[in-house]
């Protein structure tokens, strides 16, 4: 990376100037190829931006151009994560650009391979049916990729759009759907509904999955252990633990053949395995898969991972719930310093163990140590997603019961009257908050 580039952009941004990103024509078959073989690998080499390890050819022009930005606000993690956001759009934009103009192609062929088709030999007709299979299967592998991106994006409604589709075509090209294809497809799709809240056609969709990946791959493929696995996390949704806890327990004994025990996809399905515990009130047991599964992601993805911080913030959940406030705190307080390190101070993650830490604070008699840190989520969670985000009232709530404990009352009364404002829709539970504290004060 070029300090001058990057300099450049940023400067353009900070500006508010048009960012125009173009791609020389005759690169856009490679790109297209490259996103319909991984399009997350794209996605992770574009915006691999660090802007504190760029280089010039002037060693003055690098040293001058480096200590600006450090001195800026938000220093190089600001300017990294806003050169990042036009890329990862214009990526999207152009992969979007390309499933397109592949179903304008798709109809466009589709017509003419039926008049011609009166007129075709065999031999013409078995070639024909051999690039249109070709033809399809390249779409449909485009269209489940660009599913992918606009799920990153978060745009889950277009994700699912796109995702169906390629299934559809997968289904065509294969009618009896028994093919890892079709599976590998039904899996996808299914994410994409559990992600918008519709965990029932989720299930449905990775049972259909399931069925597939039994008839056509031997009884330990990784892929069959991952279809279990995410049944298991769409079961939970569906609060039917139990059987969460009868898929995730097969995916683990699948992931551990045929991945090894120290994998870090065994390492989540271990700790799928446990939050089921958790579930079931089986905390003892939760805790010691817990503490495994982390020890494993430190090892395979390393300590400053957010896989490694979920899993320790889960562990931290069952001490708050058996009321092991000291054990929660210090694990809160871990999970605290992963993600600040790991996605930084703003983040939502960074932001909800930061929560959860001054809410154990809180329950442990330390209301002087947990408000500040919720002012902290509150402020910097108002400024990331403003001032009408719905989970800010619940900080506001926290904020004013911690006001309260300190025996500030016009202050507490103030923190939840900003709730009552934020919710549109008040919810019992906030007008009983506010109740009480009016009645005790």
């Amino acid at each position: 990376t070029r300090c001058w580039c990057l300099w450049e952009i940023m400067c353009a941004l900070e500006e508010k100037a048009r960012l125009a990103i173009r791609l020389p024509q005759s690169e856009a078959p490679s790109l297209r190829a490259a996103i319909i073989a991984d399009a997350d690998l794209i996605l992770k080499d574009l915006c691999d931006i660090r802007a504190e390890k760029a280089e010039a050819t002037q060693e003055h022009d690098k040293t001058m151009i480096l200590k600006t930005i450090a001195s800026m606000e938000g220093g190089f993690q600001h300017m990294n994560e806003k050169i990042k956001e036009p890329l990862r759009q214009w990526l999207l934009d152009t992969a979007l650009g390309f499933a397109a103009a592949a179903t304008r192609r798709d109809d466009a062929n589709d017509a003419n391979d039926t008049d011609n088709a009166d007129n075709a030999d065999n031999a013409d007709k078995d070639k024909s049916a051999g690039e249109k299979e070709e033809r399809l299967q390249t779409q449909a592998q485009l269209l489940g990729q660009v599913a992918y991106l606009l799920g990153t994006f978060g745009r889950t409604g277009e994700a699912i759009e796109h995702s169906e589709h390629a299934l559809r075509l997968f289904r065509t090209l294969h009618p009896d759907s028994l093919h890892r294809s079709c599976a590998k497809a039904c899996n996808n799709t299914a994410g994409f509904y559990e992600a918008s809240g519709d965990a029932d056609r989720a299930h449905l969709l990775l049972l259909e999955a399931l069925k597939i990946y039994r008839a056509v791959v031997e009884a330990d493929d990784a892929e069959l252990g991952g279809t279990l696995d995410n049944l298991s996390a769409v079961s939970r949704a569906r609060g039917q633990h139990q059987e969460a806890l009868e898929f995730s327990t097969e995916a683990l004994r699948i992931r551990r053949a045929a991945l090894g025990p120290r994998h870090h996809l065994t390492a989540v399905t271990l700790h799928n395995v446990a939050q089921a515990h958790a579930n079931l009130a089986h905390y003892a047991r939760a805790l010691e898969l817990f503490a495994e599964a982390q020890e494993i992601q430190a090892e395979a993805v390393g300590e400053y991972h957010p896989a490694t911080a979920g899993t320790v913030a889960a562990m931290a959940a069952v001490h708050a719930e058996l009321g092991q406030l000291d054990q929660a705190r210090t694990a809160f307080e871990r999970v605290l310093r992963i993600n600040r390190q790991a996605l930084g101070a703003e983040h939502m993650e960074t932001l909800t163990a930061m929560n959860n830490l001054a809410s154990v604070l809180q329950r442990s008699g330390q209301p002087a140590e947990a408000l500040p840190l919720f002012q902290e989520v509150y402020a910097l969670m108002k400024k990331v997603k403003g001032p009408q985000f719905p989970q800010l009232a619940s900080v506001l709530n926290s904020l004013g019961m911690a006001a309260y404990a300190l025996q500030d009352l016009n202050q507490a009364l103030e923190y939840l009257d900003q709730a009552l404002a934020i919710n549109t829709a008040v919810s019992p539970q906030t007008l009983l908050s506010r109740s009480l504290s009016l009645s005790l004060s």
